[in-house]
């Protein structure tokens, strides 16, 4: 399959192997549900979109799918809930991470985020944190839905709330870094808080 115009490509299962690494320009590229990595190999999202099925499909029997968002706008987008298996590398100047409506995506061990950059959490679904990410520094700006965060300790960077995004912290959680929420109208008033 040949074509110029070509603007998407969906793996609908199966297993992905890569001889190398693999690099995406722009575009859309969709992992459906069963898709499955055939070794260790890195995914450089080079602007574009990268949508996954579930977060599952990074991983298979230790083999692991590192997805590098890198460009100026690069955005990896999970249409399904699940625990997220493989790494996310933070390397682009507008990294967003995306979770659908009604759906959770939750990072329960260590390290599986890293990159200094900044972050956007969009979409109406939870982005649930659970361990400590040693090499997320960046600041995220939680523009729509939830972002959970279940450790005192889990990101590094500061948060910014826009008035579409939540900022949730598990019983027992304190977040150590600075917190903004965005200006909102009441009424007459208006208020910026920073906590």
């Amino acid at each position: 399959m040949c074509s110029s115009d070509l603007k998407a490509l969906s793996f609908g299962g199966g297993v992905l192997t890569a001889n190398g690494n693999v690099k995406q320009s722009g575009e859309s590229v969709k992992l459906s549900a069963g898709t499955k990595p055939g070794g260790n190999f890195d995914y450089t999202l080079d602007n574009g979109k990268l949508e996954v099925a579930s977060p599952t499909v990074l991983e298979d029997g230790g083999k692991v799918v590192t997805v590098k968002l890198a460009g100026a706008d690069p955005k990896l987008a999970f249409s399904d809930g699940g625990t997220l298996a493989g790494k996310v590398e933070l390397g682009g100047t507008n990294n967003e991470l995306s979770v659908a409506s009604g759906k959770t995506v939750t990072i329960s061990a260590v390290d599986r985020l890293s990159g200094v950059n900044a972050w956007d959490k969009e979409g109406a679904g939870v982005l649930e944190i659970d361990a400590k990410q040693t090499g997320a520094k960046g600041a995220v700006d939680v523009e729509e839905g939830v972002l959970r965060i279940g450790a005192s300790d889990a990101l590094d960077g500061a948060i910014d709330v826009s008035d579409k995004g939540t900022l949730e912290l598990k019983s027992g959680v304190t977040y150590p870094k600075v917190v903004e929420f965005e200006e909102v109208e009441i009424g007459r008033a208006s208020c910026r808080e920073r906590v």
